[in-house]
């Protein structure tokens, strides 16, 4: 008994034995909080000294999990550190790896959650990154692409890096162009707000023409600017918007190709599938894009949607003039040929 000095419970039993007595494992050690803090002192004491590494570091985090089964700053440093070793020594993976997921998944519901997700993205195989990345968004400060440039910077992998780092600068700058202010504001300033980001876009080509990749995105916002122009009492210019942008959109219609330039160098050289679905890079690979839903309602049926919504009064002005009947009609004919090819 520890009272007699003989012997000391072996540690993996406690959380058996604090159950059956009803109690905490910290109160069967008579674990007060001054004990406790005096442990978490040593512990961080230790751990900033570098006194241990690999393995054995594994081995000291482990025993104060083992000791504290309900502190979760310990089962997260655990995941860190594991996580940390593997990365330096992958072949360790069959050993530790279970060990590993098992901690980072008790951690999913408490407040490490973000950051646990992010290291197992990290570490994890590759057949297991989707469900990881599943799990995310899961606060402001976790995405999906932001865990996969995170993977990247932690392999070393320059050439993902740059991949990884275009792709979030396409989706970012992608939806923060597509965001709905100021329509409060009234048409004035919506109009404003509309030519400057038509002018960004413009800004991707060279000679300040659309991308191709861009088209079918521009002519909507040249839809929007419309509509504001109208609402505004500048009839004039709003059809002049309005004809450019179906000009546009009859051009993104007749396009057959697979993958589209996006233009700018931000982007790392590439490519876009017509539904903003997937990029490609230059050596061939595809990959999936996050948060571009918006960029998909690029299709027929969407501006057909933006033309008949009732709430979009804006465009009341324009909507019995032959030309606004007549950029509806040539989106029906189009819905029905998407269909056509669907089947």
């Amino acid at each position: 008994m520890r009272e007699t000095g003989i012997c000391y419970p072996d540690v993996e039993m406690l959380p058996a034995i604090a159950n059956l007595l009803g109690v905490t494992v910290d109160r069967l050690l008579a674990n007060d909080t001054a004990s406790q803090e005096e442990d978490q002192r040593r512990f961080f004491e230790v751990m900033n000294s570098a006194r241990y590494t690999g393995e054995e570091q594994i081995a000291f985090i482990r025993d104060f999990c083992r000791k504290y089964p309900d502190n979760k700053q310990y089962v997260y440093e655990l995941v860190y550190a594991i996580a940390a070793y593997l990365l330096e020594a992958p072949e360790k993976a069959g050993a530790y790896m279970p060990l590993l997921n098992k901690n980072a998944e008790g951690l999913l519901e408490t407040q490490f959650r973000s950051r646990v997700i992010q290291i197992m993205a990290c570490v994890c195989e590759e057949n297991e990154l989707p469900a990881w990345l599943d799990l995310t968004p899961y606060d402001a400060n976790t995405n999906r692409r932001g865990l996969l440039v995170a993977r990247a910077q932690a392999r070393r992998d320059n050439d993902q890096i740059y991949i990884q780092q275009g792709l979030e600068m396409l989706e970012n700058l992608s939806a923060q162009l597509d965001r709905r202010f100021p329509d409060r504001k009234g048409p004035a300033a919506k109009a404003a707000f509309h030519r400057g980001v038509m002018q960004t876009v413009r800004s991707f080509g060279t000679g300040g023409e659309v991308p191709a990749g861009w088209q079918g995105f521009y002519a909507r916002k040249q839809l929007v600017l419309a509509a504001c122009l109208f609402a505004a009492g500048k009839t004039g210019e709003g059809w002049q918007e309005f004809e450019e942008a179906m000009s546009t959109y009859r051009a993104v219609c007749s396009r057959r190709d697979a993958w589209l330039d996006l233009g700018s160098r931000l982007f790392s050289g590439m490519r876009i599938s017509p539904d903003w679905q997937h990029a490609i890079d230059e050596s061939g690979t595809v990959h999936r894009l996050f948060g571009t839903q918006r960029y998909a309602q690029q299709g027929a049926a969407h501006m057909h949607e933006l033309l008949t919504n009732p709430r979009f009064s804006w465009f009341d002005a324009a909507r019995p003039d032959p030309r606004y009947r007549q950029a509806l009609a040539f989106l029906e004919e189009q819905i029905n040929k998407d269909k056509e090819t669907d089947r």
